[in-house]
């Protein structure tokens, strides 16, 4: 796996249980039409008995208007009916994860979303209405929630041929809900997590391509990550449903399983590295495998979905970068007419007989204790090159190693061994660097991981985020008969290859150098050692 500690601002967590980092989704809580409490939230300790350490939870309106609503709907107030939730869950130990989606309004957005934004001031009232009551809901709860995400998928097409939610669109809804929440100091500690977009083989992850472009329009329209702008979310919500597919073959689902988990959580690692130049966590907020029951294979469809769990939750529970996993979901249930069967308990049955084999595979998971898989630095001295030289060519300095020279690190030693491991102290760690000067540097070391990341499907190198829209071949003017002329990137590597050849020979050559005075001195005081054992003898021989 391609984590790199270097420019990594979280500790790799001790041995624990796997539990402490997985949830479970806690299916719709309430009855859309009535209000009613739905059957696997009655009894919390449906839930808590998974061993579950954490707990999504949807806010959902059902049939009130606002968070604010007093109408009484079966005994409660909206306000009414989720403290009692909370209070149970919580009752339970439970730690508690907020989804404040569509579903928190009256009534979804529609297309509205869909066409990018002239700019980021544009406004809208369905917007308006959304920030009001997410902040309205965080105000009433945040004191039982360890994180809220906003915006459940903006990324799914949501039944035409495009994303539901514009991420130039999405880019607005984070930054207007970042502001309104951080702009209450009582609401400081609340961590905001972005809406969960979906990693789906289908679309060969795209949520790595749209939350590039969300990058992009927040850093055009907000100047995202420039001093005194922050990226207005802390952790970045994801979805990954893969090999989906039934199969009798255990083995070889598991593997494939394990590989494109990794590579997708790598690929979202590397792009969030290279867009704000550290980590930021990410939450995991469903994951999960369809039973689908054949009537004529229930138990080989139900023991196929219990062995992708265990092996889904391990990878996500070992990812030092993941702060959350949670399984999708706690009980089979109904899309309008459509049956699913994504639950640990059946339709219908939240006791011991409605179990699924996935209930006691979850249970099972929770319980295994875990260590982080250990972080290697998987930077090469050239690429630490790389990266201190074009992060000096991004700033503009005219001196290209001016900022290697400050931070102490020595070029002639690094460029001696540029196939070596970089031993050095992490980018934060080094002195005389300003932030501005170490976001550069670490967003140029983590330009160069995804080259290195392999495609689960043939093997085959992916290509950068930066290539994946032509911007390499871009790089090469082809105009002319018969000929290529460079552009500035590819003189830039001339330049830098040349310097660095330069510094090799030089270094080799004072090595040289070094060697012959070397052999020199010892030929020397072998000399004068032997004229001395030659001048003692001479004297013994004078006094006999």
């Amino acid at each position: 796996m391609l984590h790199n500690p270097a420019i990594s601002t979280e500790p790799v967590s001790p041995l624990k249980l796997a539990g402490e980092k997985i949830g479970i989704e806690a299916n719709l809580p309430i009855d859309r039409a009535t209000g009613a409490l739905n059957l696997q939230i009655r009894n919390p300790r449906v839930i808590a008995d998974t061993g579950a350490g954490w707990v999504r939870l949807n806010f959902v309106l059902g049939p009130w208007s606002s968070p604010a609503d007093e109408t009484i709907h079966n005994g409660r107030t909206w306000t009414e009916a989720y403290q009692a939730i909370v209070s149970g869950l919580r009752g339970q130990s439970l730690s508690l994860y907020g989804l404040i989606g569509a579903e928190a309004m009256p009534s979804e957005p529609g297309d509205r979303f869909r066409l990018p934004p002239q700019d980021g001031a544009a406004q809208d009232d369905w917007l308006d209405a959304y920030v009001a009551n997410f902040v309205a809901i965080v105000e009433m709860f945040h004191a039982d929630f360890r994180a809220f995400e906003l915006f459940n998928e903006p990324d799914d097409w949501h039944g035409q041929s495009r994303a539901w939610i514009h991420p130039g669109w999405f880019a607005i809804i984070l930054q207007r809900v970042y502001a309104a929440v951080r702009e209450r100091p009582h609401l400081d500690g609340v961590k905001v997590i972005s809406g969960p977009l979906e990693g789906l083989e289908v679309s060969n992850n795209g949520a790595v391509t749209y939350l590039r472009e969300v990058y992009r329009a927040g850093k055009r329209f907000y100047g995202w990550g420039q001093p005194g702008r922050p990226f207005p979310f802390d952790g970045v919500g994801y979805h990954i449903y893969v090999q989906q597919g039934y199969t009798s073959d255990p083995v070889t689902h598991e593997r494939t399983v394990r590989a494109v988990f990794t590579t997708y959580l790598d690929q979202m690692h590397a792009l969030i590295r290279m867009e704000e130049g550290r980590d930021k966590p990410l939450y995991v907020s469903e994951a999960g495998w369809n039973s689908d029951p054949d009537p004529k294979a229930v138990q080989a469809r139900e023991t196929f979905q219990a062995n992708a769990l265990r092996v889904g939750l391990d990878v996500l529970a070992r990812d030092p970068f993941v702060e959350l996993g949670v399984w999708f979901c706690t009980q089979d249930f109904y899309n309008g007419a459509e049956p699913r069967f994504f639950g640990l308990y059946r339709i219908g049955d939240v006791g011991s007989a409605g179990r699924k084999p996935a209930y006691d595979a979850f249970a099972a998971a929770c319980r295994q204790p875990i260590e982080t898989t250990p972080v290697q630095l998987p930077y090469t001295n050239q690429m630490v090159l790389n990266a201190f030289y074009y992060a000096a060519v991004e700033l503009r300095l005219a001196n290209r190693w001016s900022l290697l020279n400050r931070a102490g690190l020595s070029l002639a030693a690094l460029a001696a061994d540029r196939q070596g491991l970089y031993r050095g102290k992490p980018v934060q760690d080094l002195p005389n660097l300003s932030t501005v000067e170490k976001q550069a540097i670490a967003r140029k070391l983590a330009e160069q991981l995804p080259r290195a990341m392999i495609s689960p499907a043939g093997g085959a190198l992916l290509a950068s985020p930066e290539a994946s829209d032509g911007s390499r071949a871009g790089n090469v003017d082809t105009k002319g008969p018969g000929r290529q002329r460079l552009r500035q990137p590819e003189q830039e590597d001339e330049v830098l290859e040349q310097e660095i050849l330069g510094l090799v020979a030089e270094h080799r050559a004072s090595l040289w150098i070094h060697r012959v005075m070397l052999a020199g001195a010892l030929a020397g005081l072998l000399l004068a050692t032997l004229c001395a054992a030659l001048l003692g003898l001479a004297v013994l021989l004078l006094i006999l």
